[in-house]
This record gives structure tokens, sequence and C-alpha cells, in this order.
């Protein structure tokens, strides 16, 4: 469009205009007129506001209106007249353009319409349009209300039923506890001193929930001294794996919510450091991966002393498995499905408390069957908890595995490298023909909502069971190798430990690294089969380089690093790791609804919301795993 043009169109709207925007308007003429062409922030100050809110408060509580009414929109602009040009629409064209933006055409207001609509003889729909269509229609503009969702004083949802009976077995429960906990102390001992008192079956399974037992369990080793196959290092890995996806995630879910300052978010999604950050979410492979290797080492333990696993012996490590992930997840599912939704109300409420409450009324048992990861495109309860999923699934294929190859040292080899190049080949096949990226972009448009869990390429590349057997072929081998070396030492030549670093560091750090500065350049876009190559060896090499880290660690490598992992804290902190993963999108979720208005960006905030997440996550972690998770996993071992 040329520059005379591009004054024309803008003139056209000048006596439409209020008076701020007839003087902003001919400063930005000006410009116009003797540059050519706007600059970026220029055209943000052209564009209609991306998100704007009315205070909730004011509305519903302090409103003098006899129904206060709060109404959030979703509201899609289009031209007026596609035949005529548009210099705001030209615009908002070219910033939505890029995917690295928002979609400027989608506008998410908050808007009180008792305020706008308590006189007029229509609904409120229908005033709202009105109200928006008129306000735009100055810009040449045409506004059409995709969603609506309006709440007045009275709440949607009501204490029901169901809501006191899951409040009724959560206090007889606590209760419980508390009492066994008490009497256990008072009695409890006096039969542990005496070696010849046989214990009952009743004060054997009250034992499984004594709260002094489990926290003294969490606090201290079980394993009075250190020798080769005490695994202590993993400890201190999960802790410090546990915060960096906080971190990630809590860098995420800033972009969830509306934000004041679009610009600056966008910046933010290019910005390397940024990226980085919320590229450590590959992290969630370590989990995968210890929980695969652990699985082969305690199989391979258990083989040694008793000759042969039976298919019996794989079945209760199975059902064990599912007890100590359903515990976890029945407590959330009750909460989300029940009283959270109770918790408060807000202008974002509704989109991310609101969305778990309704899922987890509907679709609870897909969690509990953990299949969770194949259903999002129609919604999930919780749909964080499709890491438990995956875990789950791995662990029944890796044990049928290992039940099948014990024998056989060779065939497990064979039959992980076949799990690789499936992994490979498939992820190869899908991205290039699809012309995906080998990560995926998470793009504030995309971030807002938890917009990217509907994403057919998100989903394929991160969510599905193909695209994660990386981490349970590592697991297998590296297990199995530590298995049969535990008591030989491993890489004694010093050149030798300087290739044990260098690779490590290549295949984790790199590979974080060069995905996030691949984002936040222009390449990506014009490189779909190299996307394609590196997209299917991304989590091969990053979890080839753990696993080479872990058996490194346990062989004796490490140095100064070894020592912090081993530090003696980190018992306690990765026994409580599984439970801070699960709580902390609690705090996540709930603190996104209840903001009031659009957030502020800014990264010192953003680093003060992480650190309060990883806080509140550890501390809720102490009582889900004292008063839930140790006590299923102590019956499961009991009694299985």
């Amino acid at each position: 469009m040329t520059t005379s043009a591009y004054s024309k169109s803008l003139r056209m709207y000048i006596s439409k205009m209020s008076w701020t925007k007839f003087v902003l308007t001919n400063f930005i003429l000006l410009t116009i007129t003797s540059s050519s062409t706007t600059t970026i922030d220029e055209e943000y100050k052209l564009m209609p506001d991306l998100f704007k809110f009315d205070d909730y408060d004011k509305c519903i509580y302090y409103s003098t209106a006899s129904e206060p009414t709060y109404c959030t929109v979703t509201i899609q602009l289009l031209p007026k007249d596609s035949s005529q040009s548009n210099v705001i629409w030209s615009i908002i064209q070219k910033v939505s353009s890029d995917k690295k933006n928002y979609r400027h055409d989608l506008l998410r207001h908050g808007i009180c319409a008792s305020w706008k609509c308590e006189n007029f003889n229509e609904t409120i729909s229908e005033c709202l349009s009105r109200i928006y269509k008129s306000k735009y229609g100055r810009l040449g503009l045409d506004a059409q209300i995709n969603q609506l969702h309006c709440e007045t004083k009275k709440s949607d949802y009501d204490i029901n039923t169901k809501d006191i009976i899951i409040l009724m077995v959560l206090i007889i429960y606590v209760v419980f506890v508390v009492l066994a906990s008490i009497w256990l102390a008072i009695y409890g001992k006096k039969i542990v001193k005496n070696e010849d008192t046989k214990i009952s079956p009743v004060e054997d399974f009250l034992s499984a929930f004594s709260l002094s037992d489990n926290i003294y369990s969490i606090m201290h080793k079980n394993t009075p001294k250190r020798t080769n196959n005490y695994l202590s290092v993993l400890d201190g890995v999960r802790f410090y794996n546990s915060v960096f996806l906080i971190i990630a995630h809590g860098a995420a879910f800033i972009g969830q919510t509306a934000v004041s300052d679009t610009k600056a978010m966008e910046k933010l999604t290019t910005s390397l450091f940024i990226t980085t950050i919320i590229n450590l979410s590959i992290a969630v492979q370590v989990f995968f991966f210890m929980s695969t290797f652990l699985t082969t080492v305690n199989f391979y333990s258990h083989l040694r002393r008793a000759q042969e696993v039976t298919l019996g012996d794989v079945l209760r490590k199975i059902v064990k498995r599912y007890i100590r992930f359903t515990s976890a997840q029945a407590v959330f599912i009750a909460l989300y499905s029940s009283w959270f939704i109770h918790l408060s109300r807000g202008p974002f409420w509704e989109q991310t408390v609101g969305f778990n409450h309704r899922q987890c009324n509907e679709k609870w048992w897909i969690n509990l069957l953990y299949i969770s990861n194949f259903f999002f495109d129609d919604g999930v309860c919780l749909p964080q908890m499709w890491h438990l999923s995956m875990d789950f699934q791995l662990t029944v294929i890796g044990l049928l595995i290992l039940w099948w190859t014990q024998k056989n040292g060779k065939r497990l080899l064979f039959v992980s490298g076949i799990l690789l190049l499936s992994q490979i080949v498939w992820t190869l096949l899908y991205l290039g023909w699809n012309n995906f990226e080998f990560s995926f972009l998470y793009t504030p448009e995309f971030l807002y909502n938890l917009t990217f869990t509907l994403s057919k390429e998100w989903q394929a590349t991160w969510i599905t069971t193909i695209t994660n057997l990386a981490a349970l072929a590592w697991g297998l081998i590296f297990g199995y190798m530590y298995s049969h070396r535990q008591n030989n030492t491993f890489i004694t030549k010093r050149s030798y430990c300087i290739w044990w670093s260098t690779i490590v560091t290549v295949s984790c750090l790199g590979t974080i690294l060069f995905s996030a500065y691949y984002k936040t350049t222009d390449y990506y876009s014009n490189s779909r089969w190299f996307a394609a190559t590196y997209g299917s060896i991304e989590k091969v090499l990053f979890v080839f380089g753990f696993g080479l880290f872990i058996f490194g660690m346990l062989h004796g490598l490490g140095g100064c690093v070894k020592k912090v992992l081993e530090w003696a804290p980190m018992h306690a902190l990765g026994k409580l790791s599984f439970g801070t993963y699960l709580i902390q999108f609690v705090f996540l979720n709930l603190d996104t609804g209840l903001k009031r208005y659009p957030l502020y960006v800014m990264v010192y905030l953003g680093a003060t919301d992480i650190l309060k997440y990883t806080t509140l996550s550890y501390l809720g972690s102490i009582l889900l795993t004292s008063f839930v998770l140790m006590p299923m996993e102590n019956l499961a071992n009991k009694f299985l």
C-alpha cells in the first residue's frame, strides 16, 4: 500500500474517532508522511486491544444493577468491506501473519454487561454484538462474537451431594490416618521393641499409615551405608529435574492467561533465554528414563535371587505401580471435580479451573485407565496427567520385554534397538509428511489457555507412546548394563572421562540450546526435512546423554557434581519429587484462575512466581506423600 493510500484510508476514520484517538492518528499520519512506513510501536497502538477486562469484583459484588452480569467474550474481527483497503485490517493481518505473534484478529475481552446493557430491551448476546459492531465498525471492521460466557452473582456451581460425599470421605480418611498414627506412636513402639511379639494383621495394616514412620522414611536413607549398588545419586537427579520442570511449566503458564503488553509477550517467546527455559520441559524424559532404568535394575535383582521371574511377578509389579499412580490421581480428580471450583470466582476462573471441573466430572475414567494421552482432541481431565499415562504404559511394555528376554541379554538389546529405530523412523516420516517442526514452537497464541494441547503437532510429537520409546529403550539398555557391571570399574582413564563429560554435555545441554536457538531464528519456516531429521533424533540424543550421565555417576564419575547430587538432604527432596511434579499444576492452575486483570509481563515477577510455585509444591508434596502415596505403597508392598 502506497503512502498516499495509507494516509487517505486513515483520514476516513478521523471524524468518527474519539479526541484521544484523533490526536494519536494525526501524529501517526505525520510520521507516515515523513518516513513512508509505520513503526512496530505505532502498529500496536492502532490495533484494537487484544485483552481488555472490566473490573470483575466491582461488576459482580458492588454493582447497583438488579442482576449484575459479567461476560467473557471472544471476538472475531473481519474487514467490513473486503472490496476497499483498510489500514487497520492490513496491520492486523501483517502482525498476525507471523506465527510467533498473537492472532490480533481474535480479541479476548471481559465486559460488565450489566453496565452496558441494563437499559436495552434485548438479550445480552444481542446487546454485546451491537456494542462491538458499533465500536469496531468505526475502524472499518466487522466484529463477530465467537464465544460468550456470562456470570451473575449466583454461582453456576452449587454444592451438591457428590461434593458432600467427597468431602466426608477425605475427612474420614485424614482422621483415620491421624488416629492410626497416634495409636501406633503410643502402643506400636512396645510391639516393635519386643521381637518375640507377633504383630497381628490389624496392627500390620495400621502400620502402613503411620505418619511418623512415613516422614522418617522420607527424611532418612533406608540403606545404612553406601555400597556400589546404592542409587543415592538418583535422589538429587529427581530433585533438580523437578525444579527444572517447575521452571519450564511456570514460564509456559505465564502465557496461559491474558497479558497487558502483548508485544512484550511476543518478544519473550522469541528470546533465546526464555525459549531455553521453556525447552527444559524435555526433562520429563528424565522421569521416563529413570522409571524404566530402576524397573530394569530391580527386575534383574529379583532374577538373581529367584533364578526366574514369572508372569505373576510381572503382574504384581504392574499392579503396585497402578496403585501408586491411582492413589495420587484419585485425590486430584476428586478435588477438581468437586471443591476446587467453589474456592473462588473471577474473569479467568471458568476457563482454567472450570474447564478441569467439567472434564473431571465427565472423563475421570480415562485417567484411571491411563490412556489420557490418546484423548486430547476432545479434552481430558487434568491434561498434565498425560505424564502418568505415559509412564504407566512404558512400565508395562518394559516389564513385558524384560520378562520375555530375562534369560537372553542380546535379545533385550536387539528389542531396545528396534524401539529406538521405530521412534526415529515414525517421527521422521510424520514430521516430514506434515511439514511440522522438530520441536513444538510455543507461540503466544498456542500458550494462551493452553491451546497447544489441542494441536496435532504437539500431540503427535510429545505425548504419543511411539515418540517416547527412546526413554524406554535407553532405560532398558543402561539398566541391563548397570545390573551386570555393578562391581566393575567404569572408565578409569582420564581421556575417557573427558570424552564422557563432553558427550553428556553435548547430548543433554546441546539439544536444549540448539532447539532454543533454532526456534528464535527464521530458519525454522524453511527447513521441512531438516526439522524432520533432527526432530526424529532429538529425544534419542537427549535421553542417551542423560543415560550415559547416570551410568557414569553410578560408577564413580562426576566429581563435585556427584557430591552435590548425593548430598544428604537430596534423599528427602528426591522422595518428594513425584508428589511435587503432580501438585505443581494445582498451584499453577489456581493462581492463573485467581488473576483479576491481564498479567504484566516481567522477568522478575515470573522468577518470583516460579520460586513461590516450587516452595508450595514441595510443602504440598509432604502432605500428599505422607498421607497418600506412602501408605498406599506400603499396603501394596505388604499384601502383594
